[in-house]
């Protein structure tokens, strides 16, 4: 299994976002729809797992978040 693109940017495996803001996608809904989404994975959580942060194209070079990761990594 290759290692999720936003353990390399948070090697301790845990990070503080700052939520001005918020949308996000339930990981209950993915995960019941999964087969239609063969090339993306979650990268991230929050709410004890139950929120994706992070998606993670396996195709591509792409990430999406929902949150603000340059205040994260100040």
């Amino acid at each position: 299994d290759l290692l999720s693109v936003m353990a390399d940017f948070y090697p301790r495996g845990t990070t503080l976002g700052v939520k001005y803001h918020h949308q996000g996608i339930r990981v209950d809904y993915y995960k019941k729809y999964e087969e239609k989404f063969p090339n993306l994975r979650v990268g991230a959580y929050s709410h004890d797992g139950r929120i994706a942060e992070s998606l993670e194209f396996l195709n591509r070079p792409a990430v999406g978040v929902q949150y603000h990761p340059e205040k994260a990594l100040i």
